[in-house]
């Protein structure tokens, strides 16, 4: 590509196909940093119907940093735990309050009022969703020089409109992914499923999900505001999709079958079927295309972290193609987006079918089998904070990606692994020695470097002339917090990069500062 057409492509805005959770974050991450978008989504209007529910601990901590946490918790409820029942008794909790995160919960939310606050966040950045638009071909131009989109226009007219890269977030059946000829690999799982949103009189508690195995079925019940239950249920009669959804009648039987505990269902608003499909793309990136959401993956509900995993797909291509864009970064970076997603994807697959086999299952062995070995399993703390770390996603990390740099740890930390957005806080030395938490001190439009136990006067006059002129936060421990300070950062002195996503990029002692500069030269413009 010539100059010329580099120029041309940078001025083209981004194109993103759907306007879900997956789309909006997209927009909100381009946009905010100085990146044009055109979103488009082929649905007249917004959806009103909860559909996901779950906003997890590490979702919550990426939209704290974008100033939505506030607004996202005062709408939700946040449950703390988890109890697992069978046909008589309490088998065992879930302590979600083990994750290790301020938001040591799962807050439960509406997927209409999350798409809500994303879509106001969006058009307070300046973009307008277009609806009843819809993409239905688009080619990719010569020389890497992006793409050419066929849009049709809510009056039925077409238009030719070129974009820098095209973002797929259409959903399962995305245009994008049957033009190019990919394969979504997976399997559809054998039994269906009954959803209601309703009240319910009775002993079901308001502050925690209770979920109920037995050999007739499976009951989940997810406590949202206003006293309301989402209420998923095996059906045992196998309705599909197109079948009428589920009466309050029948999902009374649903539950009387499987619960123990005295429930009236009332005052139900919303109810649908669906089947389980289990799918996913190997190949995240063709050319200019991107896919994230549930056009690169579909899975079970099971731990409820689908739309988390698209919102953070689209946090870790956003920036990524936004210094690209802005010549801030070398192409070679938004390789990386496919190499760092899909291990998360899979194991995400890998999880929820083998949940979904065990909890769903009519089988009297295995439900006998749960039964006996769920409680003594509950009963040891690190199988639940290594359970609880998986479903919440602060699990999540990039150790084997290219932009993981082979450095020491600094502490518990390594290149590739999520800084940890705790209630541990720190000394800023070099602003009158106040106290922050460390994602205060983060950028999520930039790289930030951190300096731990280290002397302010004593930094390298390099790190002060590093490519973009990176800021250094210099950290010290709280007087009283040493010990968890020394648990996150260790106890000598070094230097920790972290990306716009509050992952570690590099991270080493001081004496081995050409880690650092080694990264940049090899990423960075």
């Amino acid at each position: 590509m010539n100059n010329q057409q580099k120029q041309e492509k940078t001025t083209l805005p981004v194109l993103i196909a759907g306007a879900g959770p997956t789309g909006l974050t997209a927009a909100m991450e381009l946009s905010r940093m100085g990146i044009p978008v055109r979103i488009i989504d082929k649905a007249q209007g917004p959806s009103k119907t909860s559909r996901a529910l779950a906003v997890q601990s590490r979702t919550i901590e990426l939209m704290g940093q974008r100033g939505l946490a506030k607004d996202m918790l005062a709408k939700g409820n946040p449950v703390h735990h988890t109890t697992i029942y069978n046909e008589k008794r309490i088998l065992g909790k879930v302590n979600l309050a083990l994750i290790q995160s301020r938001y040591n919960f799962c807050l439960l939310i509406s997927q209409a009022e999350t798409e809500g606050l994303l879509r106001d966040q969006v058009a307070r950045q300046g973009i307008v969703i277009e609806w009843a638009t819809e993409m239905t071909d688009f080619t990719q131009l010569a020389e890497d020089n992006g793409i050419t989109a066929a849009i049709k226009k809510p009056d039925g007219k077409t238009e030719q409109f070129g974009a820098s890269y095209l973002i797929s977030a259409e959903g399962a059946h995305s245009i994008a992914r049957t033009k190019l000829g990919l394969h979504f690999e997976g399997k559809t799982m054998g039994q269906n499923y009954a959803l209601g949103d309703l009240h319910i009189d009775g002993e079901i508690p308001e502050d925690e999900m209770s979920v109920f195995i037995s050999k007739k079925g499976f009951v989940a019940l997810f406590p949202m505001t206003g006293k309301r239950f989402r209420m998923m249920v095996t059906d045992p009669e196998n309705h599909t999709k197109a079948d009428a959804p589920p009466t309050i009648e029948e999902l009374q039987n649903l539950y009387n079958n499987v619960v123990h505990l005295p429930g009236r269902l009332f005052d139900m608003n919303w109810g649908s079927r669906y089947g389980i499909n289990s799918r996913m793309m190997k190949t995240l990136k063709v050319g200019n295309v991107f896919f994230g959401g549930d056009s690169a993956h579909i899975h079970s509900p099971a731990g409820g972290q689908g739309m988390n995993t698209g919102i953070q797909d689209m946090i870790n291509l956003s920036w990524k193609m936004a210094f690209v864009i802005k010549g801030l970064a070398k192409s070679e970076l938004l390789e990386s987006y496919e190499e760092e997603r899909v291990p998360i994807i899979k194991g995400l697959l890998n999880t929820t079918e083998k949940a979904t086999d065990m909890f769903n299952s009519l089988n009297p062995v295995i439900y006998s089998l749960m039964s006996a070995f769920i409680p003594p399993l509950l009963s040891f703390k690190f199988i639940q904070k290594k359970g609880t770390s998986i479903i919440s996603e602060v699990a999540n990390e990039y150790k084997e990606s290219r932009l993981s740099a082979k450095g020491r740890s600094m502490g518990s930390l390594n290149a590739g692994m999520r800084v940890p957005d705790t209630l541990l806080q720190v000394k800023v030395v070099l602003k009158d020695g106040h106290t922050s938490f460390v994602y205060d001190l983060l950028n999520p439009s930039a790289f930030t470097i951190l300096l731990v136990n280290q002397d302010a006067d004593q930094v390298p006059g390099t790190l002060l002339k590093t490519k973009q002129q990176i800021p250094v936060q210099i950290i010290a421990s709280v007087t009283g917090k040493e010990t968890d300070y020394e648990n996150v950062f260790g106890r000598h002195p070094g230097f920790i990069l972290v990306r716009p996503d509050s992952y570690v990029a590099a991270c080493d002692t001081m004496e081995n500062l050409s880690v650092l500069e080694d990264w940049l030269g090899q990423w960075l413009v």
